[in-house]
């Protein structure tokens, strides 16, 4: 208990520290992992490639470097916060932070972009993110079962998660929801409500549907296994090894066995309506 209680003493002051250096510029992309955020932050770069006239620059997933870069964009940062266990270089955080501590006072001069996925698909993607994704993983995890059930890994992080930000909602001042099932279904209206949101300049609605019409996960996935997108590590053709995997709503409705899906829809019973899903 003691060292619980210092840990969330360390947060808390971390916390509080980057919202005093934070300068009230920036958006923040936020998500938790396999939510669309690489598709989301493409389809920016692109857009703002285009639109800018910065065509010497590569085609990247990497938006925020991209906008660090050049000092008339509005800064936009993309993170997945504490909810991430493991990124593709093996650098792991504290599974246990997201549990400790849920304050989010850093982001709050600042705008946040939340973007959300169905829970149920994004415990799965996220499962093989993790077991096909990174390198010298230290995370063991022997089925897909094991991992939606696990108490610190699986989905009852993701419902922690939405939690916490749906507490946060009325603090920040401007804060934008996305649902990643929105972007799929009608990604043109969507993305000009980021465009709107970030205060970049005006874009053209056609050059919108042409990046999003390039965006398509066919051809995100081709240029993915052809090394074509700076930030997209292709690692094996093996489909579930992509990073560009289904891209698909409900697939975890044959990705997942009738226990899980009941296990999951029980703790859906805790997640807040705002954001849209149901079992």
């Amino acid at each position: 208990m003691l060292q619980t209680q210092k840990k969330w003493l360390k947060y808390a002051i971390n916390d509080l520290q980057e919202m005093r250096r934070s300068n009230g510029k920036t958006t923040y992309l936020v998500s938790f992992p396999k939510c669309g955020r690489t598709w989301l932050c493409f389809m920016l770069s692109e857009m703002i490639i285009k639109a800018y006239n910065l065509e010497s620059e590569k085609t990247t997933v990497f938006v925020d470097q991209l906008t660090k870069k050049y000092p008339s964009l509005p800064p936009i940062i993309p993170t997945h916060e504490d909810s991430y266990l493991i990124d593709e270089r093996a650098n792991q955080n504290d599974a246990e932070k997201l549990f400790i501590y849920g304050g989010r006072l850093k982001y709050l001069n600042n705008r946040v972009i939340l973007l959300v996925r169905d829970p149920r698909d994004v415990v799965v993607s996220h499962y093989y993110q993790i077991t096909k994704r990174v390198k010298n993983c230290s995370i063991q995890i022997n089925s897909l079962t094991e991992f939606v059930r696990h108490p610190l890994y699986g989905f009852e992080r993701i419902i922690r998660f939405y939690q916490i930000w749906n507490r946060y909602r009325w603090i920040h001042k401007h804060l934008l929801l996305i649902r990643y099932e929105d972007l799929v279904r009608k990604g043109v209206e969507t993305l000009q409500k980021v465009i709107d949101f970030t205060k970049l300049k005006s874009i053209d609605e056609d050059l919108i549907r042409n990046v999003y019409q390039i965006s398509e996960a066919d051809n995100m996935r081709k240029m993915e296994l052809q090394g074509q997108i700076d930030g997209m590590n292709f690692l094996d053709v093996d489909r579930n090894s992509l990073k560009v995997r289904n891209a698909k709503i409900g697939s975890y409705l044959k990705e997942l066995s009738g226990e899980d899906i009941d296990y999951c829809n029980a703790l859906m019973e805790k997640l807040p309506r705002r954001y849209g899903y149901s079992h």
